[in-house]
């Protein structure tokens, strides 16, 4: 997906969008809105990332439900309608080739809700992951500092530094 997205930051009401529009019909959207309990750890990467996730999501499913699935309907009309015909060859090469073509778009949604289920569980993961670390900020707690934290920590960073990159251009 080529287009780069595009963030709104509102830090009065902690509310971050994202859109990536690839053309008129294939878009996503996303929203991430800062908790009440969460507003001393107000931070516009953080919401950048989870918002442009929903959208990465609402994309996918964009996709899937307005280009696939339509082109998956129509291809079984079309095999529908020909086994109708007195002159239906089951072993035609048209008739081998639709069944083909069939089972591409069939394999195409299964492997894009594979896509949107990962790319859930990742945010998911992530979001419990800022919960508990903001858990243990709040906490003082200083002990077992992990690694990973640092980990997370800078790939929010890194994130952050490509979207103001991608905005300067």
């Amino acid at each position: 997906m080529s287009k780069q997205p595009e963030f709104t930051w509102d830090e009065v009401s902690g509310i971050c969008g994202c859109s990536i529009v690839l053309d008129n019909y294939l878009h996503g959207f996303g929203i991430a809105q800062c908790a009440d309990i969460d507003r001393d750890m107000l931070s516009e990467r953080t919401g950048a990332h989870i918002a442009e996730s929903r959208a990465q999501i609402n994309l996918l499913q964009n996709y899937k439900n307005n280009v696939l699935r339509p082109g998956l309907q129509a291809l079984k009309h079309l095999r529908s309608t020909m086994t109708q015909s007195k002159k239906h060859n089951s072993e035609s090469y048209e008739r081998k080739r639709l069944n083909i073509e069939i089972r591409n778009y069939e394999k195409d949604i299964a492997d894009i809700q594979q896509a949107i289920e990962l790319q859930k569980q990742t945010l998911y993961a992530y979001i419990s992951n800022k919960d508990h670390l903001y858990q243990r900020i709040r906490a003082n707690d200083h002990e077992g500092y992990k690694e990973s934290d640092t980990e997370t920590l800078q790939k929010d960073i890194d994130l952050y530094n490509e979207t103001i990159k991608a905005e300067a251009n």
